[in-house]
């Protein structure tokens, strides 16, 4: 069983779970120090009711998803929805389990990965238990069970048949006080030879998610969790590796492809994005507080910030108020305090890798913007200075879905940004220097602003055409700010006071949302609102549409994360039942309004989000 096996259920722990600091603390005194994700619980049972009262628990849990569950365990394949052909137990052996459990994954010798299930306590001898439902399973697939003692824990083994040697033995192990299942030998010794002292539950880590750490005291009903992105991306990476090696099936290789395919962890890596080292906190069910759900983390990364996570590098000011002219209709509003002029350094990263890949494109935003500032034959233009070094701190965006829909955009996303102008002359006229000669910038005055245009397919802030990144459209400055999007229509709707019908600040969801975030941080670094249903929309279409009608050749990480949470595989080749996921209609009305708000810290950042109890 590979890692992307065990990960399966990863979507789901990370909302059926709930987490008390010394009950918490117990199961991962048997988790490796060096673990890269973790999900603990308190009571496994009450928390697994804590989530079906959620709207989204009662969607996966309704006749919505019933099909999908029911096909999935008539081709005994394993998902978040369907545990037991990866554990050899389900939910519903966990509905019942009044004890502290958690799931641990790490690394092991020899690249080789571990994940393992422990619960505190003593195996119950019930029929229901998890372990007696495990050993059922897997004798019943032809799993040969054998004994043995190691140290002071008893090991139940059982290896798989001749016919699923791409399998790995599951062992279930019983020590003093503890119990629970590895996905390989290696595994459960790994979690029998932990040290309480040099256990995952005395690092400082671990502390993130207890009262002794900075996120609040937790509650009944919530959820720890541990997790170090890169180092699991590593796993997952070594697991595929491994799987792809043994592997008969060569059509999956492309023979005639001139054009090497992108590696995204290494491209990860060349943007920078291994300085984020880890996250630590608790998600939350307060349902009858008015909220589905919420999320308290603090983030861990390396500073000083570099490459593109200086896309990241806020700045620290008071919570600002709603702008008048927002359409509550949209599909998220957020507002930060930015380094804009080291923002842009980060955004030039990004740039080079979507332009050139790997080391070869290091600097090409750099040399664009030294040749639009020296070259004799062109605009001699200083962007940093006179552009990029005049805007912010203040900043804010709002995304719709209301433009046309179009081969590039099927879902009609718009974009606009809204930034602080220091010194208007001086940007004004570094602009109109800028696009002077260029035949496809139009520029036109609109009250007290300076519009500029251009055709779709061009950009205004690149030389000629292009998508890598991202196309702005429209621009205008006046009235000490500058907006800048993807849309021109949007753009001339917020300078002319904003859409028709219900604002934003008029809605009564959207405003007791923002002044949640208000209450809970009156001085930070960015806040935002977002209507997952509308946001996760595009991705749950990329899960379930067949590769042929896929909208885009590289899928996004969100639509990976469907592709798991539904069918169990993030492969798109997989032979998944697609024809049994609910239609996305059937989905949105789970999806909450969400709040969010981000301080940063000497270490990283805090974040919290909370997600509004949607109607029936």
């Amino acid at each position: 069983m590979t890692l992307r096996t065990t990960l399966l259920c990863v979507g789901l722990c990370l909302t059926a779970f709930s987490a008390h600091a010394q009950s918490a603390a117990g199961v991962a005194e048997h988790a490796p120090a060096d673990t890269c994700l973790a999900v603990a619980s308190n009571d496994v049972a009450e928390t697994c009711q804590d989530f079906l009262a959620t709207r989204i628990g009662q969607m996966l849990s309704g006749p919505d998803f019933a099909p999908l569950v029911d096909e999935l365990r008539r081709r005994d394949m394993a998902g978040p929805l369907h545990l037991r052909p990866a554990f050899g137990f389900d939910w519903s052996e966990l509905d019942d389990l009044h004890a502290p459990g958690g799931l641990f994954i790490f690394p092991l010798a020899d690249d080789k990965q571990g994940a393992a299930w422990v619960f505190d306590g003593t195996p119950s001898d019930e029929s229901s238990s998890p372990l007696a439902a495990a050993g059922r399973y897997f004798q019943s697939q032809g799993f040969a069970r054998s004994t043995e003692q190691r140290g002071g824990a008893a090991l139940t083994i059982y290896r798989p048949p001749d016919d699923k040697q791409d399998e790995t033995p599951r062992v279930q192990f019983v020590g003093n006080g503890f119990y629970g299942l590895a996905n390989s030998p290696e595994a459960a010794a790994a979690v029998l030879a932990v040290e309480q002292e040099a256990s995952l539950a005395t690092s400082p880590l671990w502390q993130q998610t207890t009262p002794g750490g900075t996120v609040a005291a937790p509650r009944a009903g919530d959820v720890s969790f541990v997790l170090r992105p890169m180092e699991l991306w590593e796993l997952l990476r070594r697991a595929d590796e491994a799987r792809q090696a043994s592997s008969d099936d060569t059509e999956s290789q492309p023979a005639d492809s001139n054009e090497p395919e992108r590696d995204p962890l290494a491209s990860s890596r060349q943007l920078g994005f291994d300085g984020i080292a880890s996250a630590a906190g608790r998600v939350t069910f307060p349902a009858q507080q008015g909220r589905d759900w919420g999320i308290a983390a603090e983030v861990l990364v390396q500073r000083p910030l570099d490459k593109a996570l200086r896309l990241l590098k806020f700045e620290s000011g008071a919570v600002p108020m709603l702008r008048d002219g927002i359409g509550a209709d949209v599909t998220s509003t957020s507002y930060w305090w930015w380094d804009f002029p080291t923002a842009m350094k980060g955004f030039g990263n990004l740039f080079d890798e979507a332009n050139e890949p790997g080391p070869d494109g290091v600097g090409l935003f750099e040399d664009m913007l030294d040749g639009l500032r020296d070259d004799p034959e062109g605009v001699q233009v200083d962007l940093r200075r006179d552009v990029f070094g005049q805007l912010g701190p203040g900043i804010m965006n709002i995304t719709d879905r209301l433009g046309p829909k179009t081969e590039q955009l099927p879902h009609g996303d718009r974009t606009l940004y809204m930034a602080q102008v220091r010194d208007v002359d001086t940007v004004a006229k570094a602009l109109a220097d800028f696009y002077r000669g260029d035949d496809r910038v139009t520029s036109e005055q609109v009250g007290e602003y300076q519009v500029y245009t251009v055709p779709e397919g061009a950009s205004l802030f690149v030389e000629g055409e292009s998508d890598s990144v991202v196309s702005v459209r429209a621009l205008a400055l006046g009235e000490g700010r500058m907006l800048f999007g993807t849309d021109e229509q949007l753009l001339r709707t917020t300078l002319a006071g904003g859409p028709e019908g219900t604002r934003l600040k008029d809605d009564p969801n959207w405003m007791t949302l923002w002044d949640t975030l208000r209450q809970r941080q009156s001085e930070g670094a960015l806040w935002g609102l977002a209507q997952l249903g509308h946001v996760l929309e595009p991705s749950y279409a990329q899960a379930t549409s067949a590769p042929a009608e896929k909208e885009e050749e590289d899928g996004s990480p969100a639509g990976e994360l469907w592709r798991v949470l539904l069918f169990g595989t993030a492969d798109p080749e997989a032979d998944v039942p697609l024809a049994a996921a609910p239609p996305y209609s059937r989905v949105r009305t789970a999806l909450p309004a969400t709040g969010t708000a981000l301080k940063s810290s000497d270490q990283g950042w805090t974040l919290t989000i909370d997600a509004q109890r949607a109607a029936p």
